[in-house]
């Protein structure tokens, strides 16, 4: 349990000490106008992978797909 510290303005507002934080170590790398430098955004977009992969929906794949997907009671093959 946090005494004092960061727990009574937390519950007042999440995010502040996320952005008490965000101000005192980057003041220069916020853009108030939401218009980021397009060589910025690109190195953030390409810094963030993607966690893994999305699965598809079972009615967009293929017959073929549907037919070698494995199904649930079946043997190993």
């Amino acid at each position: 349990i946090i005494q004092g510290g960061a727990a009574q303005p937390h519950q007042k507002a999440p995010v502040a000490i996320v952005q008490l934080a965000m101000d005192a170590g980057c003041p220069q790398a916020s853009y108030p106008d939401e218009d980021i430098p397009q060589d910025i955004l690109k190195s953030l977009v390409e810094g963030l992978p993607q966690p893994r992969e999305i699965p598809t929906h079972l009615d967009e794949n293929t017959q073929e797909e549907g037919q070698a997907f494995r199904r649930v009671g079946s043997p190993c093959r």
